[in-house]
């Protein structure tokens, strides 16, 4: 190893530092808070202004006018599109193989280290030196690590892709559902007035004494289970 000077040596550990110093990026910590994740994901909004914003990239249309008097299917597949958590995990996903894709791609940064040696018998015993250590891939190697981020890619976006698919044919069942349900209740309603409307009749036949009146109550007990 090289012996260097004190001054010499001083310098060297400063310009190393400098140097590291530079081509390090800046960490800012940022912890998780339960607490408050949770009390922000209680209290969303369908109509708040961050859905509108949201909604408008996929349906610009669709926030003309906010909220909408009546939301129809594509409005409310834009807001699962977005809104969705499982839909937010697998983009994460996603984005971090895209992010491990293009780091297979790079060539390796070298790792620089300081070295430092003492010698008693010297006048001046601190000794001092650099060292770098960089990692050789052959091309072979680079390909076959390309090819593995890529098919990991590929499985995070076909993975976001079935989620997506997923949270539409929720939305499409649950649609369907709020159909039939109020298709059903129309019927139900029309059914009640019949039934009463049969009561009515039932009962002028009873005060007629063309019917019994057991005939009447069994009418009577058939509207009164439509209301269970």
């Amino acid at each position: 190893m090289k012996r260097m000077p004190r001054d010499a040596g001083y310098c060297a550990l400063l310009g190393t530092i400098a140097m590291l110093s530079a081509g390090c990026a800046g960490y800012r910590a940022a912890p998780l808070e339960p607490r408050r994740s949770a009390d922000e994901f209680a209290a969303r909004r369908i109509d708040s202004a961050e859905v509108r914003d949201a909604v408008r990239r996929l349906v610009p249309q669709a926030a003309a006018s906010w909220p909408p008097k009546e939301w129809d299917r594509a409005q409310l597949l834009a807001v699962a599109l977005t809104e969705n958590p499982h839909l937010a995990a697998a983009r994460a996903e996603a984005q971090a193989a895209l992010a491990r894709e293009t780091e297979a791609e790079q060539r390796p940064n070298p790792g620089v280290s300081l070295r430092s040696e003492y010698a008693r018998q010297e006048t001046q015993p601190w000794l001092y030196g650099l060292g770098l250590n960089w990692l050789i891939r052959s091309s072979a190697r680079r390909r076959l690590d390309v090819k593995i981020a890529r098919l990991h890619t590929s499985a995070a976006e076909l993975g976001l892709m079935e989620r997506m698919w997923s949270v539409r044919r929720r939305l499409d069942s649950a649609l369907s559902d709020l159909l039939g349900a109020r298709r059903s209740l129309a019927l139900l309603d029309r059914l009640r007035a019949a039934q009463d409307r049969l009561i009515l009749v039932e009962r002028r036949r009873v005060d007629a004494g063309e019917d019994p009146q057991s005939e009447l109550i069994v009418a009577a007990q058939a509207r009164a289970a439509l209301d269970e």
